[in-house]
């Protein structure tokens, strides 16, 4: 059997038959022996290691195999059989009462007739064994007639059921048909015969039933057994799992479309700034300019909020206090605060810091803030709080407002999803949120329940040890600034703005003609502005295989797309500088500035040297 759900029932009853005195052989379906406990290890001459390897018939003898097969027709019989110790040697008379367990395995508990009081005291004796060893099992157990009375019920799960509706031997398993509909209409189809398995709610929670018909020596139907397993908490975890992959889908659709998006902003913008500098415009072309221009920067704007759902907004990596962003975001937000709604916050005296970008986590914390806040229309509490768990900064955001049903809780993190009114919000804030935390290596949850308000945990790895400095980097003595962008748009307006404002600019469009031109020439660069998602081999590739030529080279990483598959945190200390597009020709010209690349092929080593 390799069912978990049958694996780890097996292994709860070996726990528990290993208690009883008396010996103990739990068969599969197929005949196998699959557990022994110590008093038939002992009693019967085998090991527990070896048991695998036997069947239930190497210790009956042939002759009672049609009892035993009777007695296992209807579990919670009882047969008196002889059996053999291992080998074939001396005979055991036990008295042998068997119970179903999930899975069609069987349990057959055992005893000497000789080693016990006779009568009614045997009976009880056994009842009381067999009850204990029902009772242990973290399942409902059921068995029932073909008329639906109650013969068996008992296991751990039963407890879940208040008294008045739990299954109770010799009365009607239908009086729970009222409060659990659907169970009953699968007791009533296990009834006709059919064996099946399936999931049943019961008292809010979930649980795999098996059903298994009982027939007699007629091959009539006798009867029906059940096993319930709750397997609530695999749900919920099998749920948490497709909610986590769907938003990681969606989060990398949202990436490659900012980056195609901004790869096309890139260039609208480059030429643009390009056209505004022709000397014959007049006021109303450049009025078109100024709103194509506008009209790029808010689209630029939804971008780089698709980047931060994605987790691949650009992050400046540097140590944080967690308590510093806290205090600056109460600061920003109480402005905003109308007064039926009070703020307060909890931090330690210790600092809480992590390695991450201050603006960004400041922007989750004001975001989520902001949403308690609109959802707090009649007034009251948010609270803040920080501190340390585990290993992690804990950051939680609490309201005291109306909570979420569940529909809605699942949903909450999805970007473009919002209960306001149209108009009102872009959808966007709470995903953003999520993309920064699980953009730092962290994890965000939320607790919501109608009219219990709702909490934001917020977890990010506390930093262990101080980032390495970035390299101090200046530009070479060459004066080309060498362009490497696998989008023909991007890189034809990006070598355009570069030429204008002086540069000199070798353009290739793929890495491993980037890495051969620095190969072969490693000493005419001033600079390399970088795409990072390229076909092929990938900037990552390109910067390391460029570093290994020229460590000197200030490399300025220039994308519309920079997740953490493609950039890691040792990558963005030591590279010059991260360009996010798309970008004007005034700040791509700030960047190669700040580099010590300047226009006219000079550089500041060279301007230094009185040589520019």
């Amino acid at each position: 059997m390799t069912d978990p759900a049958h694996l780890a029932a097996l292994a709860v009853v070996q726990a528990t038959i290993d208690a009883v005195h008396a010996p103990v052989v739990v068969v599969e379906a197929d005949a196998r022996i699959a557990l022994v406990n110590m008093a038939a290890q002992s009693a019967l001459g085998v090991t527990s290691a070896a048991v695998h390897a036997v069947l239930l018939q190497d210790f009956v003898p042939a002759g009672e195999w049609a009892e035993l097969i009777r007695v296992v027709k209807w579990p919670g019989g009882q047969a008196r059989l002889t059996w053999l110790t291992s080998g074939g040697g001396r005979l055991l008379d036990w008295q042998s009462s068997l119970l179903p367990l999930q899975g069609g395995a069987v349990v057959v508990l055992t005893a000497h007739p000789a080693d016990q009081n006779a009568g009614e005291d045997t009976r009880k004796i056994k009842e009381r064994q067999m009850r204990a060893l029902v009772d242990a099992v973290p399942a409902l157990l059921w068995v029932v007639d073909r008329d639906g009375t109650c013969l068996v019920a008992g296991g751990r799960a039963l407890d879940l059921l208040p008294p008045s509706e739990r299954p109770t031997a010799g009365e009607t398993i239908f009086k729970m048909g009222s409060r659990y509909p659907e169970f009953i209409r699968s007791v009533r189809r296990g009834l006709t015969g059919e064996a099946f398995s399936e999931p049943v709610e019961l008292v809010g929670r979930t649980f795999e039933s098996r059903y298994e018909p009982i027939f007699d020596e007629d091959g009539a139907m006798a009867g029906l057994a059940g096993v319930a397993t709750d397997i609530s908490e695999q749900r919920k975890n099998e749920q948490a799992l497709i909610q986590a992959q769907k938003m990681e889908s969606l989060g990398t659709m949202a990436g490659g479309v900012a980056h195609d998006f901004n790869n096309l902003l890139t260039a609208i913008l480059g030429f643009a700034g390009i056209v505004k500098l022709s000397p014959g415009l007049d006021d109303m072309d450049r009025e078109h300019l100024y709103l194509v221009e506008q009209s790029a920067r808010r689209g630029a704007d939804i971008a780089g909020r698709l980047l931060a759902f994605s987790r691949g907004g650009l992050a400046r990596i540097v140590p944080v206090d967690l308590r510093e962003v806290v205090s600056e975001t109460i600061r920003l937000i109480q402005p905003t605060i109308h007064d039926r709604v009070r703020v307060a916050w909890e931090m330690p005296v210790e600092d809480v810091t992590i390695e991450g970008d201050f603006g960004q986590i400041q922007q989750a914390l004001l975001n989520i803030v902001l949403n308690a806040r609109d959802v707090l229309m009649e007034g009251g509490t948010v609270n803040i709080r920080l501190g340390r768990r585990d290993g992690f900064a804990c950051l939680e955001v609490q309201d005291d407002g109306p909570g979420m049903e569940p529909n809605v809780r699942a949903r909450i993190f999805e970007p473009f999803f919002t209960t306001k009114a149209p108009g009102s919000g872009t959808g966007l804030g709470l995903s953003i949120a999520y993309g920064i935390v699980e953009g730092h290596h962290g994890q965000i949850e939320v607790d919501s329940a109608p009219d219990n308000g709702t909490t934001f945990r917020m977890f990010f790895p506390l930093l262990v040890q101080a980032p390495v400095s970035p390299l101090d980097l200046d530009a070479g003595d060459g004066d080309l600034v060498l362009l490497v962008d696998d989008d023909d748009l991007a890189r034809r307006a990006t070598a355009a703005a570069l030429r204008s404002a002086g540069y000199s600019v070798i353009e290739v469009s793929n890495g491993p003609l980037a890495v051969e031109m620095v190969t072969a020439r490693p000493g005419r660069f001033s600079a390399m502005l970088l795409d990072l998602v390229m076909p092929g081999m990938s900037g990552r590739e390109v910067y390391r295989a460029v570093a290994a030529i020229r460590p000197d080279l200030p490399v300025i990483v220039c994308t519309g797309y920079a997740p953490a598959a493609h950039i890691d945190d040792a990558m963005k200390r030591s590279i010059a500088g991260l360009l996010q597009k798309p970008f004007t020709q005034e700040r791509l010209v700030g960047a190669l500035r700040t580099v010590g690349a300047e226009p006219g092929g000079r550089t500041r080593k060279a301007v230094a040297a009185g040589r520019g």
